[in-house]
């Protein structure tokens, strides 16, 4: 597990697909991950060559961690013409952001770990943490094992 130096980075908008539900952490974001994923991989949206522009990322709404009833939003940066059936999943921008990011090197459960030392950096440097946060997932569970697992955390900011 490692946790690189917490960065401000100004971060531009961007377009994406998305489905947002509540749920239990794990099983929703895998369920959504897997939706969005089917999305853009159906043969439609293959014939209009959409094209994936970012890592997949989970954007938490809570302001504080539950295990259930979570209200968890799954996002994939793409362009191009893309065909969406379903009435849930969604294409908008997000907005550009500043936020306090760092990457996370290991297991998804020890993610916490970097988030307390964005909060304790914020409390330090006088600055507002804002809601939803960003985890960006740069490597997938099911091709590299849990100690290689690469996440970016960003949390919006401003001064307070």
């Amino acid at each position: 597990m490692s946790v690189t130096e917490i960065i401000i980075k100004e971060i531009p908008e961007m377009r994406v697909i998305s489905k947002r539900e509540k749920g239990a952490f794990i099983a929703t974001i895998g369920k959504l991950v897997g939706e969005i994923c089917a999305c853009v991989g159906s043969p439609e949206n293959q014939r209009n060559r959409i094209k994936v522009t970012g890592p997949i990322m989970f954007l938490c709404h809570d302001e504080e961690y539950k295990e259930t009833g979570a209200d968890i939003e799954i996002a994939l940066p793409v362009s191009g013409r893309i065909s969406v059936e379903d009435p849930e999943m969604k294409i908008k921008t997000l907005p550009a952001i500043r936020a306090l990011t760092f990457v996370y090197r290991g297991p998804y459960m020890g993610v916490e770990a970097g988030y307390n030392r964005i909060f304790s950096y914020a409390r330090e440097n006088n600055l507002e943490t804002l809601s939803p946060s960003r985890e960006l997932y740069f490597n997938d569970p099911a091709e590299v094992p849990e100690e290689e697992l690469m996440t970016e955390v960003q949390v919006p900011i401003r001064e307070k």
